[in-house]
């Protein structure tokens, strides 16, 4: 990385290098995620979606399914352990830096893609969803996939004649790349809901242009909206016949009134409101880094400044960028979400941060882009650093504050062995979801464990179509959480003892877990 060092035009040219080292840096990257990813247990939610690979379904109350499958193909070919259920995760999040690059080597010159290999090489944003196995790393891939189909056909608008050649040809006519395009639309929100704001995006550039309107009055276009539509049907079935559980879940948990509960007053409202809005501005700025994030804001002001006047090309990347960022940021003033929730916009917006360099290769924006990088790398090493057990053990020592998704990387194997002890054999139910996926991932042979959120909102165990316990067979249960009485007279037990508390070792607040022993008299 001591290419970042290089100053004026001497700079540009040196982000050439980037390119010409990406494969060798790509494998550095692969190794450190895939021995990262062995080294740290899975999160709770890693956890949770794994069972989900044991009631294959078209859909879930969280998420579509396509993590699900992801990591049943990836456990089965390689083995139930921490790197295969990430290794779909890893591999996602560097294609989709490779397709961003090729994108970016497409549309810009190499100087400028050189920037963009940058931008991602050093960003913490690549480094969390290939580190951390969400429905997030899929969406993005696939919404990246059908961003850079979208790219090359309105490309070829822009593009001289002579600048089409080779296997561009392929993407400048006919229905092939808007087939292509309708795959990978559908694909993503087999994904993740909110990857429809990448059709959308596409949508609203062609409906702003004279020449975007003349792809709509074809054929193609809807085509590929019928062919997002046939992938996606799964999810529409398993709703249909699931009282439309997960869209409603999904639009009450995205859109819901969470942070102004209990307030009193407009100007207390307003003031929530407000706080939720700073929220998602600083989490941005931590995930793209402050630097970096200042620079895509004031590139996002000039492009609507100058919005007609722009390519076509750069008028999709515009909206598909932008349409993220004030969904989220909306959403963001009425419920608590997570800052990594608009991660794609800046895909499509590190090509445009990308151009605005490339116009001025001798102004302050590449000095600030570069330091902006610097300071990505500096982020990224310390992640990768915070994701190893002992550092998160000295941190805590210091009574340095971690969050909870770094705290929650380890712990759960010694979870798993004291619930074995504790169950001496019987079967095991969790009140926390979380809690059910871990355990049935670190006990002893991987068992059955199933939840019951009794005194709490519903989860994906109550929408599984098989596999519940018999309770009424079951005379004994092991049961870990709080309510355990509700947990008593929904089922018809009347007899509690008290089990020795589970601990889990390692930093953080919340690490504690009562079992209890539940018993019927027969």
């Amino acid at each position: 990385m001591t290419q970042l060092a290089a100053t004026g035009p001497a700079a540009a040219q040196d982000a050439r290098w980037f390119l010409r080292w990406l494969w060798p840096l790509l494998g550095v990257l692969l190794v450190l995620r895939l021995a990262l990813a062995a080294r740290c247990n899975l999160l709770p939610d890693e956890a949770f979606y794994w069972t989900w690979t044991r009631h294959l379904s078209g859909g879930y109350l969280d998420h579509p399914p396509m993590i699900a499958y992801l990591m049943w193909l990836s456990t089965r070919a390689f083995g139930q352990s921490e790197w295969a259920v990430r290794l779909p995760s890893v591999l996602m999040s560097l294609g989709s830096l490779l397709i961003i690059v090729a994108l970016a080597r497409r549309i810009l010159n190499d100087r400028a893609a050189g920037y963009v290999a940058m931008m991602w090489l050093a960003s913490p944003l690549l480094a969390g969803i290939g580190l951390i196995f969400t429905p997030d790393t899929p969406a993005i891939f696939f919404s990246t996939c059908a961003l850079a189909c979208a790219a090359m056909i309105v490309h070829c608008e822009d593009a001289d004649d002579r600048e089409i050649k080779g296997t561009q040809l392929v993407f400048c006519s006919g229905a092939l790349p808007w087939l292509l395009f309708g795959l990978c639309c559908g694909l993503a929100l087999l994904s993740k809901y909110t990857s429809v704001l990448v059709p959308a995006g596409v949508t609203l550039s062609l409906l702003t242009s004279r020449q975007g309107r003349r792809h709509l009055a074809r054929p193609w276009f809807y085509l590929a909206a019928l062919v997002a539509l046939l992938v996606f049907s799964p999810v529409i079935y398993w709703n249909a016949t699931h009282h439309w559980a997960s869209f409603l879940f999904q639009l009450h948990h995205g859109a819901g009134e969470g942070i102004t509960e209990g307030a009193q007053g407009f100007l207390h409202r307003l003031l929530l409101r407000l706080s939720g809005l700073g929220e998602f501005v600083g989490g941005q700025a931590l995930l793209w880094t402050p630097i970096l994030f200042g620079l895509t804001v004031f590139v996002l002001w000039v492009n609507w400044r100058n919005y007609f006047r722009l390519r076509e090309i750069d008028r999709l990347l515009l909206w598909c960028g932008t349409l993220p960022l004030i969904l989220f940021g909306w959403a963001a003033t009425r419920s608590h979400g997570e800052m990594n929730w608009p991660a794609f916009a800046y895909f499509p917006l590190s090509i445009l941060l990308a151009r605005y360099l490339s116009e001025n290769w001798s102004g302050n924006r590449v000095h600030l882009a570069r330091e902006g990088c610097k300071l990505a790398l500096v982020f990224t090493i310390v992640l990768h650093l915070l994701a190893l057990p002992g550092a998160s053990k000295l941190l805590s020592k210091l009574h340095v504050p971690l969050p909870h998704n770094v705290t929650d990387l380890h712990g759960w194997r010694e979870f798993g062995h004291q619930l074995d002890q504790r169950a001496a054999g019987r079967s095991v139910v969790c009140n926390r979801h979380q809690d059910a996926g871990e355990a049935a991932f670190y006990m002893a042979g991987q068992p059955d464990v199933w939840c019951e959120g009794v005194g709490s909102r519903p989860t994906a165990y109550d929408y599984l179509d098989h596999g519940r316990p018999d309770y009424a067979k079951l005379d004994q249960i092991i049961f870990v959480g709080s309510h355990e009485k509700e947990f008593m007279t929904k089922f018809g037990y009347t007899r509690i003892t008290m089990l020795p508390t589970v601990e889990l070792p390692g930093p953080g607040k919340h690490r504690t877990r009562p079992v209890w022993l539940v018993e019927r008299n027969r």
